[in-house]
């Protein structure tokens, strides 16, 4: 029914919006969850790795290379949505599950007024009449909540999205959107199933196997946000998450002060070193010559405080950081070190995201001579584009250059 790799190349020379039936498995099913009883989807059966758990159309979508005129790419989705619901109808089976998508108090400000700025109209008493007329005001709050608490960017810094207007890397382009049916999906900072996207549609895939009457999850936020971070985010949704890694960040939090307190020092220190690494990012040697020192210096603190973690994801980014260095200064041995250390502080975590890392540290090797690590993490890679995504022709569209480049035929 869908062919990636078509879609992802028409992605490059066309319009990015698809005409397809949506998919839904069987083997998923709406259901009532947790202690609130709030709505989810549960797998109704046993699911194996690497299936496909829906593909479906957005409802909007607002493209960042079309712009945002008239305000932030929120207000324009929100008119997007409005366009829409003018079209289908408040009452038809669409638009009563878009406007039953948001029913909390996340605002405020009064209704007129709201109604401007969902607008991008704000400017006083004619602005607010103004927008009055195009957006009912029952549903003001409804319509900002909608879109705050459940649309999705297409290109999150911790994903990257399979549409490819380019042959060599994935496109990071912040499209922003509203998929109805994924956005009952509820949150794990570490999920057993992952998003990615062609044009304007979400497809889910389950990354493990998922035993029957387990909910699926996905990461709302960040997953490789510190615990601070991470809860900061989803506290935006009304919850506090206490998925497998946030209970260790608490129980680490609690139960080993000192070690914690260093840790979140380190971590403020890489913090101040991001201006000089971004420099040093151009190829810009005397920077990076400069960052080299003070960055080892924060992974040796963040070693040093990490032991009681069994998942030390916190030495992922600074260990990326460290490899690029190395890189740019001509030491691929130290490079490759530096990216296996990173990859394999998360590698049981499979997402898209986790095969571009694998590329990376398949690179490195092979530019220190490695082959047969290098040819190792090529075939990670492709397992967990196997299971992430599946077409195997959209893996060589994108990474085939650089597998090519490692292993010249």
């Amino acid at each position: 029914l869908f062919d990636l790799y078509k879609q992802a190349l028409a992605c490059k020379t066309q319009d990015q919006t698809f005409s397809l039936a949506d998919f839904m498995s069987p083997h998923v099913a709406v259901q009532a969850v947790g202690a609130s009883q709030h709505l989810g989807l549960v797998a109704s059966s046993n699911v194996k790795k690497g299936e496909l758990l829906m593909a479906h159309k957005a409802f909007a979508m607002v493209f960042e290379a079309q712009g945002a005129a008239g305000g932030t790419q929120e207000q324009a989705l929100t008119r997007s949505i409005l366009e829409r619901l003018s079209v289908e109808g408040e009452a038809s089976v669409m638009g009563r599950q878009v406007l039953s998508m948001y029913s909390g108090n996340h605002f405020t400000m009064p209704s007129d007024a709201l109604r401007s700025r969902v607008l991008g109209k704000e400017g006083g008493t004619t602005a607010e009449a103004e927008a009055a007329e195009i957006v009912p005001k029952a549903n003001a709050e409804r319509i900002m909540g909608t879109v705050q608490c459940n649309a999705f960017s297409t290109a999150a810094s911790f994903g990257f999205q399979a549409d490819a207007r380019s042959a060599v890397q994935l496109s990071m382009d912040r499209n922003l959107g509203l998929w109805v049916l994924p956005a009952m999906l509820n949150h794990a900072c570490v999920g057993n199933c992952q998003r990615f996207f062609v044009g304007d549609y979400m497809f889910i895939s389950a990354v493990e196997d998922v035993a029957k009457g387990t909910e699926f999850c996905h990461s709302y936020v960040d997953p490789y946000a510190d615990y601070a971070q991470r809860q900061h985010h989803t506290s935006r949704f009304g919850f506090a998450c206490q998925c497998k890694v946030c209970t260790q960040d608490e129980t680490f939090e609690r139960l080993h002060a000192h070690s914690h307190s260093e840790m979140v020092s380190a971590q403020q220190e890489y913090s101040k070193l991001v201006p000089l690494l971004t420099r040093a990012s151009t190829g810009d040697k005397a920077s990076a010559t400069e960052a080299m020192a003070p960055l080892h210096q924060v992974i040796v603190r963040l070693e040093s405080t990490l032991g009681a973690k069994s998942l030390k994801r916190e030495l992922l980014r600074p260990y990326q950081s460290l490899a690029l260095l190395h890189e740019i200064l001509g030491d691929f041995g130290a490079a490759a070190e530096c990216r296996d250390k990173a990859y394999f502080a998360v590698e049981s975590e499979w997402s898209v995201a986790h095969v571009h890392w694998a590329i990376e540290a398949m690179l490195a090797h092979s530019r220190a001579g490695n082959k047969t690590t290098a040819a190792k993490l090529r075939e990670n890679a492709r397992e967990m584009w196997r299971v992430c995504v599946g077409d195997m022709r959209l893996f060589n569209l994108l990474h085939g250059p650089v597998v090519k480049f490692c292993f010249p035929e």
